[in-house]
């Protein structure tokens, strides 16, 4: 159904599209970066999560990059509290930090099939070669660097310009979690985004961090934190080790065999780009931004058109899992979960 004018034949667009305001509404639930970059991607895909439709299936690369946000938040909140002992955390302290991260993923998904319990068993024995190796070559965060905030969430209001709408502008606001708030050198204020990636192309960062649209939106919520705008992002690589256990040896042996290539590569496993941001690169980054939020809420009150992308049914990161449910309204291995926004809640 074409909308040619707003009003009634957008009440109508809303119910073809079946939002569900009842588990999601922008004014209430406000809006993420996950959400916004799924509606880019595609809006079928943004309409199912906005259902609250989730896979039971997690992936390894995710359940690796769950558990290492989660030990980075546990230690460097240590070290902000004086709860942990001057110099790099030991081997047992970081141990301790995984088992309890561990417990508490457990806990944050009771739903987990054998499978994504396989892949949380296989990315600890990864982090447990990789986490402690990690604090040692990155030594100086320990005295050199002022953490001024671990995996801080921020709510910032938003007036969404809305002409269709009767009230001209939609209340919402931004919100959201970043890594790392921090400070260096001469009062210099830094923002810290860590991501875990088997494959890294540095040059390909380079050029995409200056419109990333998650690191525009923390730098966009820093400068609205802080009252000035930050120097800029470090971006914090932490490669997941690509080997594969041999039939030969156990898990054991596999975590030696992991942390022994962790030791004579860490150049190799440890990355980080400092990228400078100045006033008008976020300038221009806040006038996307903008146009963003006016085509998602339009878009979430039929005021805009709904299309599927059948370009993200499969991309690098592998198959849809809403793909079967497109084809032919397959909901096997989905359910609907509790939480709008599960990377808020997550460990």
């Amino acid at each position: 159904m074409a909308i040619s004018h707003v009003g009634e034949a957008a009440l109508r667009k809303l119910v073809t599209v079946k939002l569900d305001p009842k588990f999601y509404d922008p004014e209430r639930d406000g809006v993420t970066y996950s959400v916004l970059e799924t509606f880019r991607a595609c809006r079928e895909k943004a309409r199912l999560g906005l259902r609250g439709l989730t896979s039971s299936k997690i992936s390894t690369g995710m359940v690796f990059g769950t558990v290492a946000h989660a030990t980075l938040q546990t230690v460097y909140d240590d070290l902000r509290h004086h709860r942990l002992p001057p110099g790099i955390p030991t081997p047992g302290y970081v141990k301790k930090v995984l088992e309890g991260t561990e417990t508490a993923w457990k806990l944050e998904n009771p739903r987990a099939g054998a499978d994504t319990i396989q892949a949380l068993e296989y990315s600890m024995t990864l982090a447990d070669a990789v986490m402690p190796q990690y604090f040692k070559y990155w030594a100086d965060d320990f005295s050199k660097i002022k953490w001024l905030e671990i995996e801080k969430e921020f709510r910032i209001p938003v007036a969404v310009d809305a002409p269709w709408h009767p009230k001209k502008k939609i209340n919402t606001f931004v919100r959201g979690k970043m890594d790392g708030n921090f400070m260096q050198k001469v009062k210099e204020l830094w923002l810290l985004e860590t991501k875990t990636k088997s494959h890294i192309t540095e040059e390909t960062i380079a050029d995409l961090l200056p419109h990333e649209l998650q690191v525009g939106i923390y730098i966009w919520a820093m400068t609205h934190l802080h009252k000035r705008l930050p120097r800029g992002v470090r971006y914090n690589i932490i490669r997941r080790p690509g080997l594969r256990q041999r039939q030969s040896e156990n898990i054991v042996q596999f975590a030696l065999r992991c942390a022994d290539d962790v030791k004579v590569r860490p150049d190799w496993y440890f990355v980080r780009l400092d990228m400078e941001i100045n006033q008008q690169d976020q300038d221009k980054f806040i006038g996307e931004f903008d146009d963003l939020l006016k085509d998602f809420i339009a878009w979430w009150y039929g005021a805009a058109g709904h299309y599927k992308n059948s370009g993200q049914c499969e991309n690098k990161y592998g198959t849809c899992h809403f793909l079967a449910v497109c084809g032919r309204k397959d909901y096997i291995g989905l359910y609907k979960r509790d939480t709008v926004f599960r990377e808020l809640e997550e460990v």
